[in-house]
């Protein structure tokens, strides 16, 4: 038995499972995708990422290497 790990973190089996359900849509994915096409190895300056949809807007940043925030409060927000 496979599951796939959904955008909204929850597991899909492979008959409910899509490319737009997978973890690379939304944030994961925005990341990934400006990361590589925007990335410069020689310069390295960080790379801002700005996703406007429909319900949310995403922002990120990336810097030499991809960062995991395990905390789950910010700036004293739960």
């Amino acid at each position: 038995h496979v599951e796939f790990m959904g955008s909204d973190d929850g597991l899909l089996d492979l008959d409910n499972f899509s490319g737009l359900k997978s973890i690379f849509s939304g944030l994961a994915g925005g990341v990934v995708g400006y990361t590589l096409t925007s990335w410069d190895e020689e310069w390295r300056q960080p790379v801002i990422g700005l996703d406007v949809g429909g319900a949310s807007t995403d922002v990120s940043r990336y810097s030499v290497r991809y960062e995991m925030v395990y905390e789950t409060t910010t700036a004293g927000i739960t």
